[in-house]
């Protein structure tokens, strides 16, 4: 199938806009300057939990990325509990409520003992939508339906780097 799009967020945009949560997040909390867990909040949050993991690494930062499944919690923290490096960043790509990085980030809470803190990338919060706020936000977006950087419509377009709006 056939979609069309239009651009919306560069490549090199999104890039930047990492690198600055990135170092943000590494002075906020000295332990996640000794290594860093990066959980993909959702499967189509995976390519972005990759790109930070990859900023991390260039400033000298271990990082490991896990695919977390809110679903199988708190059994998928258990299992994968020896991965887990000296602070945690919970990724999701696009929202307006932020419920499963909320969910997440509550369960890793009353399971982990290390520094937590949250990133949602494409933020689609209305005004009193949520009450909840990440600790992060790459960007503010209108209530679009984006694709790219993991973010799909019936398996087509998670590849491109850039975000698109459907057109």
């Amino acid at each position: 199938m056939n979609f069309s799009t239009k651009p919306f967020i560069d490549e090199t945009i999104i890039q930047q806009r990492i690198q600055t949560m990135v170092s943000d997040i590494s002075t906020s909390v000295p332990s996640f300057s000794e290594g860093v867990t990066v959980v993909a909040a959702t499967a189509s949050s995976l390519q972005f939990a990759n790109l930070f993991s990859s900023a991390f690494q260039r400033k000298g930062i271990d990082s490991v990325v896990l695919n977390g499944a809110v679903e199988a919690t708190p059994k998928w923290l258990v299992d994968n509990q020896s991965t887990w490096l000296n602070a945690c960043v919970i990724l999701q790509d696009v929202s307006s409520t932020g419920l499963h990085l909320r969910k997440l980030q509550h369960l890793c809470l009353e399971h982990l003992n290390i520094p937590i803190r949250t990133v949602m990338m494409l933020s689609k919060n209305q005004e009193g939508e949520s009450d909840w706020t990440p600790d992060w936000t790459g960007f503010c977006i209108p209530n679009e339906f984006v694709v790219g950087c993991g973010m799909d419509i019936n398996g087509e377009l998670a590849a491109l780097g850039s975000i698109k709006v459907l057109a």
